[in-house]
């Protein structure tokens, strides 16, 4: 049986960086990947620790790891895009509650 995610139109998609945050310089890729979601008729939602300079700091992990739960909560937000690449995500573990991810969390699947 193959299954598709399935949006519409007018869905909330979170873009966040769970690992190393998105370099100040490629805010260009990133607006680009907000327009090109926006023109399927998305709307887009950017994590405000995207572009986070002290990525090493528990700061900065415990504030990512809030916003990745809020994300979850958020009954508008239809899709979390963790567009980062790096080695930092596991710092996030700790300070994240998987029962929030587990009653919040759902995946509409069509055949």
């Amino acid at each position: 049986m193959n299954k598709k995610l399935k949006f519409k139109k007018g869905d909330t998609i979170a873009l966040t960086a769970c690992s190393n945050s998105i370099s100040i310089d490629k805010l260009y890729i990133v607006n680009r990947l907000k327009e090109i979601l926006n023109e399927l008729g998305f709307k887009v939602e950017i994590a405000k620790t995207l572009y986070s300079k002290d990525d090493i700091l528990n700061k900065v992990q415990k504030e990512k790891a809030l916003e990745l739960i809020n994300f979850f909560k958020d009954k508008n937000v239809k899709a979390i895009f963790d567009i980062s690449g790096g080695d930092l995500a596991n710092g996030l573990l700790e300070y994240i509650d998987f029962n929030i991810i587990k009653h919040h969390f759902t995946i509409n699947l069509t055949s």
